[in-house]
């Protein structure tokens, strides 16, 4: 089989795996997945605000069990742009708090996202330092796995149509180098009176 052709057949079967690729992406975008969590902070103090991110699917469910193991805290979910607020002017904008309880020891919560984006669940604000904030549940978001495998199988896609298309393109320009150069034959001229013959300028 000719070279070229098959460094065609390479390209080809990057830009099939390519699509794949970009078919499971859209697949694992689309789908629901349940992401645990079993987090905890000890020691904590009113320095700090201890918060966990949670990247929701709109309309899915975040069911959380949250407690400190001595005295009271504030809980809130904010937006990205509100623990912004929080951390540099100790408040948030009313706009950037989606959830807010103050003064608890433990509580349930059960959180509908109003649409697919990253929500952080914060803690703060204790009324004794030194104990230890723990968090358990669940919450909806993109299936991660499937987008992040169909990701990498477009990377490998793009690569093999790559150095198919490298390959390809140095076998084309060796061929066109060792094709003989083209002759050009001018027409010959009567003889001239010295018996020369003369030849037309190019």
């Amino acid at each position: 089989m000719d070279k070229l052709r098959i460094w065609r057949i390479v390209i080809s079967v990057g830009a099939i795996v390519a699509m794949i690729g970009i078919g499971i992406a859209f697949t694992g975008a689309g789908l629901d997945e349940e992401e645990l969590v079993d987090d905890e902070w000890a020691n904590v103090d009113n320095e700090h605000v201890y918060y966990l991110e949670m990247s929701c699917k709109g309309g899915k469910l975040v069911d959380m069990n949250y407690s400190v193991s001595a005295g009271f805290m504030t809980v809130q979910i904010l937006t990205e742009e509100g623990l912004n607020q929080l951390v540099y002017d100790g408040t948030a904008f009313p706009s950037e708090v989606l959830l807010s309880r103050t003064a608890v020891g433990s509580g349930h919560l059960l959180w509908t996202p109003p649409e697919t984006d990253k929500y952080l669940l914060a803690f703060y604000e204790f009324s004794q330092t030194g104990s230890t904030v723990s968090v358990t549940g669940t919450f909806t978001g993109a299936s991660n796995t499937l987008l992040f495998t169909g990701i990498g199988i477009v990377a490998v896609g793009i690569i093999i149509a790559a150095i198919g298309a490298i390959k390809g393109r140095k076998l084309v320009k060796r061929k066109d180098a060792a094709k003989p150069q083209d002759v050009v034959m001018y027409p010959a001229e009567p003889p001239t009176e010295t018996g020369l013959k003369e030849l037309p300028k190019p």
